[in-house]
């Protein structure tokens, strides 16, 4: 009996101690519902929470390598607890959690607390479904552009991505990867029926357009990326070409002045040539008196010249414009002469100026 008395009040006090400290309190249990594989779910807080009548200091807390699928679920940045953190009576914080599925079916896992008192540890069950993922195939992985001329552009190529997966593909963005090897030299072009606003059911498939366009001479590679909601993350297709020597525009003169005329009067013309004097074959998309000139309508382009936009220039070659003064007011007027090349600066200008005397100058009687 005196035993039994013994024990008795061990329990007692053993009950009035564990009831006297710290007791933690970790809800709620997370059912994250279906998530596809390679997806991420929304983030839910778990809280915890001090309900005894010391001081609860937290020595750890993760993902417990106990749960059945520890992989499938993780502790994402933005709780308030804190290894180390202490909460008062009545004090509590959250910890973040989430689930990113790495198979299919139904998982499971728990989220414990490390905590200082006689359990050690308290948990909250976590579980969720793992659905079919998506998969992105690429129709080509490969693009090689062949032999371009630095300025100029590549015919535009498709590539296009299918889901052959079992579940919705989603695109998060898509573009050339700026850790391509030379990725200014390849764009992507408009045309392509890829949307970061529209996903692809199982086997539905769209294209995104690129190009090439050398800024560089030499073997040139690039990456046409998509970011996708699959367990890889992203998918890519290698893109190629040789950046070849540009040609190089210029004009002799560069700048015509026709001097002083007369209103209504029309200047002898004035030949310019245009020479090409790079490596590569200069062709002309357009020429004549830009309108962004100061007096567009003052300066022509008459017949005469040699230069067409259907006749490229080899290495060497040349050819001319002529262009003439047919002032429209008085005072001094300008224009330019413009040449629309295949370089990278995209077009040489000639500058053109003449003047008109103002008969009133003085005043008119």
């Amino acid at each position: 009996m005196a035993i039994s008395a013994a024990l008795a009040l061990l329990c007692v006090l053993s009950g009035a101690s564990s009831a006297a400290g710290p007791v933690a309190t970790l809800t709620p249990s997370v059912d994250f519902g279906t998530v596809q594989v390679g997806s991420v779910s929304d983030v839910v807080d778990a809280e915890l929470a001090n309900v005894g009548t010391k001081a609860l200091s937290v020595s750890r807390f993760g993902i417990a390598t106990s749960s059945v699928n520890p992989k499938d679920f993780w502790v994402a940045p933005g709780g308030t607890c804190a290894v180390d953190g202490t909460l008062a009576p009545g004090d509590s914080c959250t910890v973040r959690v989430r689930f990113n599925p790495v198979e299919t079916g139904a998982l499971s896992g728990k989220l414990s607390v490390w905590v200082n008192n006689l359990n050690v540890r308290v948990d909250s069950a976590l579980s969720g479904t793992g659905t079919d993922a998506p998969q992105a195939t690429l129709a080509t992985a490969s693009v090689d552009f062949g032999s371009v001329q630095v300025g100029s552009v590549s015919t535009p190529v498709d590539v296009a991505v299918t889901n052959t997966g079992g579940g919705t593909l989603n695109f998060s963005r898509f573009g050339i990867a700026t850790s391509s090897a030379n990725p200014s030299d390849f764009w992507v072009a408009p045309g392509g029926t890829c949307s970061t606003s529209v996903s692809l059911a199982p086997g539905d498939s769209c294209t995104v357009r690129v190009r090439f366009n050398p800024v560089e001479t030499g073997a040139l590679s690039g990456k046409l990326s998509f970011w996708v909601n699959t367990a890889a993350g992203r998918v890519d297709a290698q893109l190629a070409g040789t950046g070849l020597d540009a040609p190089q525009p210029a004009l002799t003169p560069g700048s015509v002045d026709f001097g002083t005329g007369s209103l209504g009067s029309t200047s002898d013309p004035v030949d310019v040539t245009l020479a090409n004097t790079g490596a590569g074959t200069l062709s002309l998309s357009r020429f004549g008196i830009a309108t962004s000139s100061v007096n567009p309508g003052d300066f022509k382009v008459v017949p005469g010249g040699t230069c067409s936009t259907a006749v490229a220039l080899a290495p060497g070659d040349s050819c001319t414009v002529r262009v003439s003064f047919a002032p429209t007011a008085a005072g001094t007027r300008s224009g330019k002469l413009s040449f629309w090349v295949n370089t990278p600066a995209g077009r040489v200008d000639a500058t053109l100026t003449g003047s008109v005397d103002d008969p009133c100058a003085d005043g008119c009687f």
